[in-house]
């Protein structure tokens, strides 16, 4: 709830809310609904629920930008991204899983942001292995991001294997997850390298997309990828992010010295990727 927050947080969100056109008042209704409704269901389950801690004023106002102030739209997504946070129950409060890429937080962007990134030859095994380590890389991502925060992906589509990625179900279960839980979490993803292979699944991925997330896609290739990099990050983490591509294209490097380096850079907090 709203007592959570600092007059300095509530002058902050008070700020975002209007640059977004988003009705504060309205925010709170928003949660107020919410809660009933969600304490509704507990009652009706006759069992407990933490996820009410993460249903807060900033995730309302989130609710209700994705929605374009809709509130009624705003309640039903909030309920849903709760009844996905209850199923997911386990790994949000862990935060841990089996890694089964090299997907990991590597740094903050030259705004503050946190920075995900993932290469695709690190990819082991099929799209549904990689659904957890997904869920909280993100959610540790946006903890790092605070209440209304917004995360940077750079993803590398070097040693893309479509095959892995082609389960549709898995991928509507992640596109449901962006669109609830991290609504308005997304802001930019820089995919390097994007071979005709990839556009199978861009294809596959882009009408699950609202038309606001698929603007915040930047294609480029490796070289483009080295000057955009030094536009969006501070010096130390666009170097680092030229030697992660780097390492993950040197045939002479063995699976385990690219574990090596992704452990290397990976965020404090993080579980460690593996050999793969």
């Amino acid at each position: 709830s709203s007592s959570r927050l600092t007059d300095c947080e509530l002058s902050g969100l008070a700020e975002l809310a209007a640059r977004d056109c988003t009705d504060l008042a309205l925010a709170r209704s928003v949660l107020q609904r919410t809660h009933e409704e969600w304490s509704r269901r507990i009652n009706d389950l006759r069992h407990g629920s933490t996820e009410l801690e993460w249903a807060t004023l900033p995730t309302a106002v989130r609710m209700l930008k994705a929605n374009v102030n809709d509130a009624q739209s705003a309640v039903q997504m909030f309920i849903q991204a709760l009844e996905l946070r209850a199923k997911e129950r386990r790994l949000f409060q862990t935060l841990h899983c089996e890694t089964r890429s090299d997907a990991r937080i590597i740094g903050r962007d030259s705004n503050g942001h946190p920075v995900v990134y993932v290469c695709a030859k690190s990819q082991a095994g099929p799209l549904s292995a990689l659904y957890e380590q997904f869920i909280i890389t993100f959610e540790s991502a946006c903890k790092m991001a605070g209440d209304l925060g917004t995360v940077t992906f750079v993803v590398d589509m070097y040693g893309l294997q479509v095959h892995l990625n082609m389960d549709l179900k898995v991928a509507k279960a992640l596109s449901v997850m962006l669109g609830t839980v991290f609504a308005e979490r997304i802001g930019r993803i820089v995919v390097v390298d994007f071979s005709r292979a990839a556009a199978v699944l861009w294809c596959m991925a882009k009408p699950l997309m609202k038309p606001s997330t698929q603007k915040k896609f930047a294609f480029v290739t490796q070289a483009q990828a080295k000057d955009l990099n030094a536009q969006l990050f501070p010096s130390e983490l666009a170097a680092c992010l030229a030697e992660t591509m780097q390492v993950n294209r040197d045939p002479k490097l063995t699976a385990e010295d690219r574990a090596a380096h992704a452990r290397k850079t990976t965020a404090p907090g993080m579980p460690p990727p593996k050999a793969v």
